[in-house]
């Protein structure tokens, strides 16, 4: 047992290496791809304050931008969320590219997952 303990923390510890380093997200914009089809632009700003425009939605709105978006990170982990909390979004950032889950309020509770990769 210790020695099953042993080595799934190794594997955890080495995995980890790799993405230890907070990346600043600060003004960076990122396209964001979800399971559902939508396409999105977000751009990251100061006072974890964010703006998106609807490139491809389901429900409409293209091309339309909104400033009701808030961001918060904790190293390579960002969670933001939309029009208070009615779309909420977590990942993992990669250099470049970022890969998480969605949660929405729309028509009675949609998921997903999403990739996105920086502008």
């Amino acid at each position: 047992m210790k020695k099953l303990f042993l080595c799934i923390f190794l594997i955890l510890m080495w995995s980890n290496i790799g993405i230890t380093e907070e990346q600043n997200i600060i003004g960076s914009s990122w396209k964001i791809t979800e399971s559902d089809g939508d396409i999105k632009i977000i751009k990251f700003n100061k006072e974890n304050k964010c703006t998106h425009a609807n490139i491809k939605n389901y429900s409409g709105n293209e091309g339309k931008i909104y400033d009701n978006c808030e961001w918060s990170q904790n190293g390579n982990v960002i969670v933001f969320h939309t029009n208070n909390f009615f779309n909420i979004r977590t990942a993992i950032i990669d250099g470049s590219t970022m890969e998480g889950y969605f949660v929405s309020a729309y028509n009675g509770g949609v998921k997903g997952s999403f990739t996105g990769t920086k502008n």
